[in-house]
Formats: C-alpha cells, structure tokens, sequence
C-alpha cells in the first residue's frame, strides 16, 4: 500500500503557501486536470454513469461565468445537473459546501471519485466517505479563484491543516487518482511536488489505471 505521508517531506512541502514559484504552475495544474479528467475519469463514467449531481441557486452556466473570469469554468461545464433520483448523491449548498463554487467543484471532484470506486467495484459507502476530501478540494478551487482574480479570502477556506490533509489522503488510498486531485490543488503546500513525477503520468487508459489502483490498494 502506497501511503502520501510515507514518501512527503512534510516540513518542505508545506514550507510556504502556495509561493510565488508555484503561482507559475496554475496553467499546470489545470492542463494536468483537464487531461486526467478526459483520459482517465470521462471513459468510466460514460460506461458506468454517474450518480452525483449539483444543485446550485444559480444555473451552472452562471456558475462557469463566474469562473471563466479566473480560467476555471472547464470545472462547471463537464459537471451534471441532472435530476436525482434516489440513489444520487446530491451536493448543495451547506456549511461544509457554502457557495456555488464550492458545490460545483466538490461535485467535479467527486465524479473522479466515483469513477475510481466503479472501477474497483467498491461500496457506495466509499464514495459517502470522500465527502471531506471534496470539502478540501472545493475550498481549494475557490481559494484558486480568488487568487487568480487577486482577491483575498479567509484562511478558514482552507478547511484543514498540511499535516491534517496528509493523514486524510492516506485514509484515500485506494482511490489514489482523487487523492492526488486534493493533492495539486490544496494551496497551503508546495503543489509542485505533487505535480512532478506523478505516476499518473504514465498511465494511458482506464484499463491502466484499473490494474495500478488495484496494485496499489
């Protein structure tokens, strides 16, 4: 079992906040998201479907607008907005998701995490599970946003700790992909260290990935 906290150098990666040079790989970080999301997470929910959708006060063209201003409106336009049904896992607006922004990329997020639990054939449980780590992940996102519009925002936007974050993607691994998600995207580390030789890099396919997560599992 591959475990983040048994090959980070926390004291380094969370030496700075997000510091001018990692400021440099915003362009990165979403080319290396669009890319995963195409490659590795739309194949699965196309054969498997998707049972996550958002619930937003606004439309989620509203929703991309608002974050085409900072370049990240590819997050709203390849989430779903479908009726739920029953068995749907619905995200709204909440304490723990307290604005549409935030509703919008936890449901983004979760969808990576559903297509991994499809792939490995888990328990829906898992996916009820990944809750707090969408919880990072739609923080992470806005605080992105609002940097990139140089706008400020609360630290209470960063939901959790570097060490605190560490042991949480830990309690991720059989879902390692999601798992580097909130890796990349948390801001209160050096992102860049989990962009750099990401073992995700060399795999291809959903079949690909299928077999490394079970190896890793």
């Amino acid at each position: 079992m591959l475990l983040v906290s048994s090959h980070v150098d926390i004291d380094l990666v969370s030496s700075s906040e997000a510091g001018p040079d990692d400021h440099r790989y915003a362009g990165m970080i979403d080319g290396r998201t669009i890319q995963q999301y195409l490659e590795l997470v739309a194949p699965v929910i196309a054969e498997f479907g998707t049972g996550v959708a958002a619930r937003t006060s606004n439309s989620l063209v509203a929703c991309a607008n608002q974050l085409s201003e900072s370049h990240l409106d590819y997050i709203a336009q390849i989430v779903s907005e479908e009726c739920p049904t029953s068995n749907t896992l619905l995200i709204e607006r909440s304490e723990m998701f307290p604005s549409d922004i935030h509703v919008v990329a936890a449901t983004f997020f979760l969808r990576w995490a559903e297509a991994e639990t499809s792939l490995l054939a888990l328990e829906s449980a898992v996916l009820q599970g990944c809750l707090p780590s969408a919880a990072v992940f739609a923080a992470s996102v806005n605080k992105e946003h609002a940097r990139r519009l140089n706008c400020s925002t609360s630290t209470v936007d960063t939901c959790i700790a570097p060490t605190a974050l560490l042991s949480l993607l830990d309690n991720m691994t059989p879902i390692r992909l999601s798992q580097e998600l909130v890796a990349y995207w948390y801001p209160l580390w050096r992102r860049s260290a989990f962009i750099f030789d990401s073992p995700f890099d060399y795999i291809p396919n959903p079949k690909a990935l299928r077999d490394f997560l079970i190896k890793h599992s």
